[in-house]
């Protein structure tokens, strides 16, 4: 899922089609679903970083909807990244 939200996102030089932007959204919520089963509810800190990925998910689609891509694909970048932190936190893996 990480290689597909990757590729959709450096595929875009100039405005990013709406197709491309859905297709992020979805890769980066299958991402964001799939780190959360990972992460123990115990791991506060990890789980407040999944919090956050899911919010700025929901602003992406919220910036989709508006018909404002670039500013979708942005935060589902966000949001990529802040579950790969959370993932990261939660099993002491290193960057």
């Amino acid at each position: 899922a990480r290689d597909m939200i990757l590729r959709a996102l450096r595929s875009h030089e100039g405005e990013p089609d709406a197709a491309a932007v859905d297709r992020a959204i979805d890769a980066t919520a299958a991402f964001i679903e799939t780190v959360t089963q990972r992460v123990p509810a115990e791991s506060g800190a990890a789980r407040t970083l999944l919090e956050d990925a899911t919010r700025h998910l929901q602003q992406a689609r919220d910036q989709r909807q508006q018909q404002r891509l670039r500013a979708a694909l942005a935060e589902t970048r966000v949001a990529r990244n802040l579950a790969l932190r959370a993932e990261r936190l939660a099993t002491g893996r290193r960057f």
